[in-house]
């Protein structure tokens, strides 16, 4: 994910997010997991953010229209204050131990419409929570629309800074 805005050629929020996760099943509905995420948001006080997790996956419903995941498992997370927040802390980075805990849902509204939610919450020194929800519908053949909102929390944020963050967008998607 990427997002730039500018309000009145000032940069008021920049962000850089990657996330990637491998599932291994070992049965139907269960599976183990390792997740990893980088995020560089100079806006947040933080140069960069580090996430790891590994853990237990399940599926708790399937069916043809909608599906309900859950995961749970211990994680590792290190963020490296930027240069102000170095001054104030006295230390360039802080790390800690963290329990991961994510859902995701998926329904099928019709044929051509989706209705997808995911939840991650990481427990820790500082607790986060970041939630997508979204709406994507067909427009033509391979053409879709994407509505979404995404929430973001964090339960001790640095000085001066909001603990919740809400971003909304409206995507063209192109399958191929």
């Amino acid at each position: 994910e990427v997002l730039r805005k500018k309000d009145s050629e000032v940069l008021t929020a920049e962000r850089y997010f990657a996330d990637a996760q491998s599932n291994y099943a070992f049965s139907e509905n269960n599976y183990l997991f390792i997740n990893g995420n980088y995020e560089v948001d100079p806006f947040s006080g933080y140069v960069h953010s580090v996430v790891a997790a590994a853990g237990y996956g399940r599926r708790l419903y399937h069916s043809d229209d909608a599906l309900l995941d859950a995961e749970l498992g211990p994680g590792y997370i290190y963020r490296k204050f930027d240069s102000d927040e170095v001054a104030l802390a006295g230390a360039s980075s802080e790390d800690s131990w963290l329990i991961h805990l994510a859902a995701n849902a998926e329904v099928n509204i019709s044929s051509n419409a989706k209705f997808r939610q995911q939840l991650i919450i990481d427990l820790g020194d500082t607790s986060t929570a970041r939630s997508e929800t979204s709406l994507s519908a067909s427009i033509i053949d391979a053409l879709a629309m994407k509505f979404t909102v995404i929430v973001r929390y964090n339960n001790k944020p640095l000085d001066n800074k909001k603990s919740t963050d809400t971003e909304t967008s409206m995507t063209l998607l192109y399958s191929f």
